[in-house]
């Protein structure tokens, strides 16, 4: 059998058979949920030249092979008796999981316009300190309601993407949240006038630039509706579920859920306040020490919610401020490691990964590079700390989203800016002469232990790829996976879609259709090679919410519809409904090009390869 060796390392490096309960596969990696992660051996497996990663998440070792990964599943299959079916048992073990997922599907649709504003308010506070414009000039103010608008009319946003996640109606949301933010209630807030529903006492609250209140009511919104639509005459349903919807949750989000989500949001922003406030010096070390391996095991999640409350409600956030020295630390990392190894490969990658890290894209630095390092890594977690230090004790922070790297600089702009650049240039420096000195290359090139299959160098052409769906692009290095974000399978692009439909990026023959229809590997005639990917671990939905119009074999045309998904039901399921576009034969071209990086409709010019 073609993979047998291969199948039979993997196996052995996993803790051998008796050690795994089951294995399944997605469209590039191998996924093993097993008794003891402990007897896994992680070094011998990222040594050898058929394995590009091996990562632990989510309760699985998964072992990232590339496109042949079926192949090589079935060859694992045949070696060894293993369980491919999940037990129902394991349903409920990711509840933490699920809470982080919720946050990451309700924020991440309208981050990247708050960075967009956060940074321009940044500059306006340089610009009027140099005194290039007043505070009193028009142009400074229709800017400055520009890079205001989201954070005052925040619940809005909310309602919006919060409707789309829990799968209700949209205009209910934003209909709840207009009802919370309503001018005549605000002026009664401000007035401090006193107000009752059917002789019940309203606790008047400011909504305005409010956070989790609009969430949870229109989370309880959602349950609700799912109650009584079905149970209506379809006659009627239309217009009667949402006035049901409207007269028992307008009243019960401004008399309960409002009022006692604000109180517990408060009480806990409150705390960590305190702590904060104890020690600023000590918070700042211990909190941005600890920032990457939270990003890596994915619990920095937890704190978006808090983020964007203090920016929404203060309009500053400290938090946000104490974790930029940690990416200019991993940078630092980098930077030594690209100096100092001398295994080429792994030179070459740290010192491409570094000027995109500079720029606010760290995923591929980090598990492409720095993980790898394993101490390193942890010099730059160490550094990262007293560069915390120095931007917490001096109060610095944050007047938007960072978007990441020196783009975000002036958001930093208003208070304590000499002492932020301090603090990032400590963890870039001191983390540099850290590596140089300390760190011992222990990298060899990758052993061939297993059979390497002979990579034969297709003839291909120059050719431009189409746009697979309509929706806002993203580059490939920043999507929340590191296996595609690290470029690990190849170049490409990603699509947060507006539609659940998948179209042809060109003339093509259908190379595979796994069998959860979530992914589609595709030839073209000019002989690129090209994987489509529905979602983040959507493997996991089995299948539910995808349809695939075409089967391996088929001949498509470019805009061809080649599936429908259900965004909805992939929010729902807490998975990440961006679309992947990877050209896993770029190292046949000498460039794969990003041609869009604004909102894309299906066949809008994409990547170019030449």
């Amino acid at each position: 059998m073609k993979y047998e060796k291969l199948a039979r390392f993997i196996i052995k490096n996993v803790g051998g058979e008796k050690n795994i309960n089951i294995v399944q596969h997605c469209a590039t990696r191998l996924r093993f949920e097993l008794k003891d992660e402990e007897k896994v051996n992680k070094v011998n497996l990222e040594n050898s030249s058929e394995i590009l990663q091996v990562l632990f998440s989510g309760g699985q070792c998964q072992v990232v092979i590339g496109t042949h990964v079926a192949d090589v599943y079935k060859a694992i299959l045949a070696t060894a008796k293993i369980s491919t079916v999940k037990e129902q048992s394991n349903k409920n073990k990711k509840l933490l999981d699920k809470i982080f997922a919720l946050f990451s599907g309700i924020f991440t649709p309208f981050v990247p316009v708050m960075a967009g504003a956060g940074v321009l308010r940044g500059l306006l506070t340089i610009f009027t300190s140099m005194g290039i414009l007043t505070t009193e000039s028009g142009t400074y103010m229709i800017l400055y309601a520009a890079a205001d608008a989201i954070l005052y009319f925040m619940p809005f946003y909310l309602a919006i993407s919060a409707s789309r996640y829990f799968k209700i109606d949209e205009f209910i949301g934003v209909t709840l949240a207009g009802t919370m933010l309503y001018p005549t209630l605000l002026t009664a807030f401000s007035e401090g006038a006193k107000l009752s529903f059917l002789g019940l006492d309203v606790i008047l609250i400011k909504y305005a630039s409010s956070v989790v209140p609009i969430i949870v009511a229109v989370y309880a919104a959602s349950l609700l509706d799912r109650l009584i639509r079905d149970r209506l005459p379809s006659i009627i349903r239309s217009f009667v579920t949402p006035l049901i919807d409207l007269i028992i949750m307008a009243p019960l989000s401004l008399l309960a859920i409002g009022p006692v989500v604000t109180f517990l949001t408060n009480v806990f922003t409150d705390g960590l306040l305190a702590v904060y406030s104890f020690n600023p010096i000590i918070f700042g070390f211990i909190f941005c020490a600890c920032w990457q391996p939270l990003v890596i095991f994915g619990l920095h999640r937890g704190f978006i919610p808090v983020n964007l409350n203090n920016l929404a409600t203060t309009g500053r956030d400290a938090l946000l401020a104490m974790t930029m020295p940690s990416a200019f630390a991993q940078t630092g990392a980098a930077l030594g490691i690209a100096f100092k190894s001398k295994n080429k490969n792994f030179k070459s990658v740290a010192a491409a990964n570094v000027i995109p890290s500079v720029l606010g894209i760290t995923e591929p630095l980090i598990y492409g590079t720095t993980l790898k390092a394993k101490k390193a890594f942890f010099m730059a977690c160490l550094m990262s700390g007293f560069g915390g230090a120095v931007v917490g004790g001096a109060g610095c922070y944050t007047t938007g989203l960072p978007a990441g790297g020196i783009l975000s600089l002036p958001l930093f702009a208003e208070h304590g800016f000499v002492w932020y650049i301090a603090g990032l240039l400590i963890s870039f420096i001191g983390t540099l002469v850290l590596v140089l000195l300390f760190w011992k290359d222990e990298f060899v090139e990758k052993n061939d232990d297993v059979i390497k299959e002979t990579d034969q160098l297709l003839e291909v052409d120059t050719e431009i790829l189409g746009a697979v769906g309509t929706g806002k692009v993203l580059p490939l290095e920043i999507v929340n996976d590191s296996t595609f974000s690290s470029l690990a399978l190849g170049n490409g692009v990603a699509i947060i879609p507006d539609e659940g439909k998948l179209y042809a990026p060109c003339d093509a023959k259908i190379v595979a259709v796994f069998p959860t229809n979530h992914a589609i590997g595709l030839r073209s005639i000019l002989g690129a090679e090209i994987l489509l990917h529905v979602g983040i671990d959507t493997v996991k939905m089995e299948g539910k919410g995808f349809y695939a119009f075409v089967k391996e074999g088929d001949m498509v045309k470019k805009g061809q519809l080649l599936l429908d998904f259900n965004i909805d039901e992939i929010n729902h399921a807490g998975y990440d409904p961006t679309i992947i576009v990877i050209v896993t034969n770029t190292n046949h071209y000498n460039k794969v090009e990003l041609l869009n990086m604004n909102t894309v409709v299906n066949n809008d010019d994409i990547l170019r390869l030449e």
